[in-house]
């Protein structure tokens, strides 16, 4: 993207591979440890913090802190404390790529460069993923128990249903959370002719991202007090051992 003319998206995905929350925040050029601090979700982590035992998985693009936890930096060589946390870290995050993935295989719109203006874009990504989510959601089981397979597009008296009909289904069992802010609000706005993002965001410097984090530290101590060792890699010792 950096070679074309582009917007970065951020998404937070749980465990279940549902997407959590979604946002345009920045230009492509842009990578994601300075687009996050840009997004309301940040903003709001760096205020209040999060329930303890709670924490972002994220990848070494970002920035690691007490509540995102990057992998270690660099070649870890002889440190095997690092080494394997790094290793089972990396296989949690299994759920976030496939919700990702996921998404990329089921919406066709995400195959081909797109011709809609980018002040509809992001309502479009939006859509597909709530419809994801949504899908996830109502298993195989639980459309069979309802016959939502077919009963859903087919009114009473046999005829087809409204696409009122379907949106209102949509909405009885997908219920947003009226507090992310998502991505409308994150949408590029125009202003006197030209697409600009939301006013108010500062400029991120790299040479400000200093990678550490108590909480990660913790955490790699405790893969070694549990005897996790990742294949073909050796034990490690606690810090300070």
């Amino acid at each position: 993207y950096k070679q074309y003319f582009a917007l970065t998206w951020l998404g937070v995905a749980g465990a279940d591979q549902e997407l959590l929350y979604g946002a345009y925040v920045s230009p492509g050029g842009q990578g994601d440890a300075g687009s996050w601090p840009l997004c309301d979700l940040a903003r709001w982590i760096k205020k209040h913090g999060l329930p303890k035992g709670r924490w972002i998985n994220a990848d070494e693009a970002f920035k690691g802190s007490e509540s995102c936890i990057t992998p270690y930096p660099g070649s870890l060589g002889s440190d095997h404390r690092k080494a394997n946390f790094n290793h089972f870290k990396s296989g949690l995050r299994m759920p976030v790529e496939q919700c990702f993935g996921r998404n990329y295989g089921l919406w066709g719109v995400f195959w081909r460069p797109s011709r809609m203006g980018i002040d509809r874009f992001p309502h479009l990504v939006s859509a597909c993923f709530k419809l994801s989510n949504f899908m996830l959601r109502y298993k195989e089981a639980e459309r069979e128990q309802d016959r939502c397979d077919e009963e859903p597009f087919r009114a009473d008296d046999g005829s087809e249903r409204s696409f009122d009909d379907v949106r209102a289904m949509l909405k009885r069992n997908y219920v947003a959370d009226p507090v992310a802010t998502g991505l409308p609000r994150a949408a590029p706005r125009r202003r006197n002719g030209r697409w600009t993002l939301p006013s108010g965001q500062a400029r991120w410097h790299r040479a400000a991202m200093m990678d550490s984090s108590a909480l990660r530290d913790t955490l790699a101590d405790r893969v070694v007090t549990w005897g996790r060792v990742r294949p073909g890699g050796q034990p490690g010792t606690v810090a300070g051992a």
